[in-house]
């Protein structure tokens, strides 16, 4: 969404300023999905899958791996983005990004260009290495 011909940012805008908002949209939106993987490179299932955007500030996403320990993150705008998978997470913290600080040489980094998707295998951060 554009507000006065500007991309909104993912906390909204403030509605007193005069412009038109526009909706934008698009068939170009990029996909990231795969497998995670234990520390034996065997899939792990019903895992937690956090997408945080490396330009842009697009809220971030989570998914669960299924049983096969498969996930997907769909309609994301092309770009940038770090790919974390834990075993356990509490809560919202994954949106902290001082806590996701501690852990961002574990992420995946990658580029989802227009229309495509990405395949990834992922390796999870054990409950037992998170602070």
């Amino acid at each position: 969404m554009k507000f006065a011909g500007q991309e909104l940012p993912s906390d909204g805008f403030d509605r007193l300023t005069p412009g038109v908002p526009e909706i934008v949209l698009s068939r170009k939106a990029a996909t990231i999905a795969g497998t995670v993987l234990d520390d034996q490179e065997k899939a792990l299932p019903d895992t937690t899958l956090t997408l945080i955007s490396s330009g842009r500030k697009p809220r971030p996403q989570k998914v669960t791996a299924d049983d096969a320990g498969a996930f997907k993150f769909t309609g994301l705008r092309p770009g940038s983005y770090q790919v974390f998978a834990w075993e356990e997470i509490d809560g919202d913290v994954w949106q902290d990004p001082g806590f996701l600080k501690n852990y961002e040489a574990r992420a995946l980094q990658i580029t989802a260009g227009p229309g495509a998707t990405q395949t990834l295998q992922p390796h999870v951060i054990a409950a037992a290495d998170i602070k």
